[in-house]
Formats: structure tokens, C-alpha cells, sequence
């Protein structure tokens, strides 16, 4: 592996637990069997220690790795509002392994708008948004794309729980929904925004 590449896990940290840590814990030795072949396993719980200060609220706490874990960093959480989309086209984005260097979809970030976030495409399909996987009601089931561009750890439980449908959703069927719902390691079914399909726009 090239030096410069890292990696990151995102983990929630509420009230003095890691609720969802097997599913990082997953995550984490996925990438390290895939890029640090011989390095052997690694305990995300063993370099984790909550500080007094940090045994009540909801907090982020981001794991910079390699093959060896380089930092662990805390700070306070709260979820931001997001409630208009902008469809980008982001064939090129590459972000099957959680990496530190997100360049690609900054940059795309960065021609949102006046939007609050983006959904990026790839192959004519929906993927994630800037930093979260999406899930799509149709008023009676949720469903999710079959091809994120990062397998999340809430879409994960989700999918584990039988409460989301994997499928591939072409841009032309965005209208077949009415409500998008945001998740990710921070935002559980309940807490994602919330955004109507009529506040995304068009793909240009």
C-alpha cells in the first residue's frame, strides 16, 4: 500500500458506549485484510478509551489507520439540517474503502449551490450523498441503492434487520418515491433528514 493512503472509521460514541462498534470492527478489518495483507488483527475496542468528560452526550469519535491505527480524535455531534438535494454526475468517484482522502466528492460538494447537499450518480444509478447512504420510501417499504458507493455501518444494521430493500434506482425512478431519509454512523432510521423527492433537482 502506498504510504499516503489512510483510511477512516466514523463511530458513534453515546452516553459512554460504542452501541454498533462490531459493525466498524467489520468494516475496519475488511480494508486492513485487503490492503495489509500480513499484518495480522487489530482491536478497534482496545485503542477506544472514553475520557470522564465524555460519558454523556452524543459524540463522533474519527480512527485514522493504515495498517496501524495513526489517531483517534472526539468531539461533540449534532446532526446538520439537510432538506434540498442537487443530482452530480460522479462516475468517477471511487469510495469502496472508507478513505481519508474524500477530494473527489469535496469537489463535487463544492458545485451544490444553493442546495444543501449533493446525491451523486454513477452508471445512471443513486448513490450516496456527500456523507451519508440514503434510503427511499415509496409510502409503504424503504429501499436502498444496491450500489453505494460506501457500504455504510447503519445501512448495514439496517439491511441485517430486514427494515431496507437493496435495489438498483435509475434516476428516472426517483419520481416512483416520495421521501428520501438520510443515514450513517451518526444517524440511526429516526434521526437522518428527512427530504421530500420534490426538493431534489434534476440531474444537469
Amino acid at each position: 500500500m502506498e504510504p499516503e493512503v489512510s483510511f477512516l472509521e466514523t463511530i458513534r460514541l453515546e452516553d459512554g458506549r460504542f452501541p454498533f462498534l462490531s459493525y466498524h470492527q467489520n468494516r475496519f478489518d475488511r480494508t486492513r485484510r485487503h490492503f495489509c495483507m500480513d499484518e495480522g488483527s487489530l482491536s478497534l475496542a482496545d485503542h477506544l478509551e472514553i475520557p470522564p468528560e465524555y460519558k454523556t452526550g452524543l459524540y463522533k469519535v474519527r480512527v485514522l489507520y493504515r495498517c496501524e491505527i495513526k489517531d483517534v480524535s472526539c468531539q461533540p455531534y449534532s446532526i446538520r439540517p439537510v432538506k434540498t438535494l442537487k443530482l452530480v454526475q460522479a462516475d468517477h468517484v471511487n469510495y469502496e474503502y472508507k478513505f481519508e482522502n474524500r477530494a473527489s466528492i469535496e469537489t463535487l460538494f463544492a458545485e451544490r449551490g444553493a442546495f444543501d447537499d449533493i446525491l451523486m450518480v454513477k452508471d445512471g444509478l443513486l448513490t450516496d450523498t456527500s456523507y451519508a447512504n440514503i434510503i427511499l420510501s415509496d409510502g409503504q417499504y424503504w429501499y436502498t441503492p444496491a450500489r453505494p458507493l460506501m457500504q455504510g455501518t447503519c445501512r448495514a444494521r439496517l439491511l441485517e434487520n430486514g427494515r431496507i430493500i437493496p435495489t438498483d434506482i435509475y434516476v428516472e425512478h426517483l419520481k416512483d418515491f416520495q421521501e428520501i431519509r438520510l443515514i450513517n454512523s451518526m444517524m440511526n432510521f429516526e434521526e437522518g433528514p428527512r427530504i421530500l423527492v420534490s426538493d431534489v433537482s434534476e440531474l444537469t
